[in-house]
């Protein structure tokens, strides 16, 4: 079982689309079950012994009951911070997987957190890393250098557009050391 969890069904049917039309293309898909109502789970069978569905993570309590091989968490800025330790409680007997996805706009702090403390060598042996929008080598061509970003960059503040355009989380005003650099001082 593999769960993709959202701070709401909604946010988490892109994902489940995509690797939903993967195991299509295959015709590996057993069931699924996919109704239009906002507030309800979709579900997948699949050929290979896999069962995929979505959760909300609106009543973190109600993140429990199975163990799952893998997770992906997405919009994770719009979740709590007690969704990641939970999950990671869900994934610990089959030493399975996560993936904790969402742009640093707004973002909430645990999530900076963990993408500062996985930047360097970690006792979770987790990654952190972000993608820029420029990444996407179909909508922007030319990367960085493709005119539309250049436009974005040049009409939106600085601190904005590193968080919503470049995958780079800005520092919160409110730091004790605000020099303070996991790259730079943890080792």
């Amino acid at each position: 079982t593999y769960w993709i969890i959202g701070p709401d069904y909604v946010s988490t049917r892109a994902e489940f689309d995509y690797i939903y039309s993967v195991y299509k293309e295959l015709d590996l898909i057993t069931g699924s079950s996919m109704p239009e109502s906002p507030n309800s789970r979709w579900s997948m069978d699949v050929g290979t012994n896999e069962r995929w569905e979505t959760r909300t993570s609106s009543d973190v309590a109600k993140l429990a009951s199975f163990t799952i091989w893998g997770a992906l968490i997405v919009e994770a800025n719009r979740q709590s911070p007690k969704v990641w330790p939970k999950i990671r409680g869900r994934l610990a007997p089959k030493r399975g997987w996560a993936i904790i996805s969402g742009t640093y706009e707004d973002t909430s702090e645990w999530f900076v957190d963990l993408y500062d403390k996985w930047s360097v060598a970690n006792y979770d042996n987790a990654k952190s890393f972000s993608l820029p929008m420029w990444a996407n080598s179909i909508d922007f061509p030319t990367g960085k250098d493709d005119p539309e970003i250049q436009a974005l960059k040049a009409t939106t503040p600085t601190d904005w557009f590193n968080e919503r355009y470049g995958g780079i989380p800005s520092k919160p005003s409110n730091l004790v050391i605000p020099e303070f650099d996991y790259q730079k001082h943890v080792d």
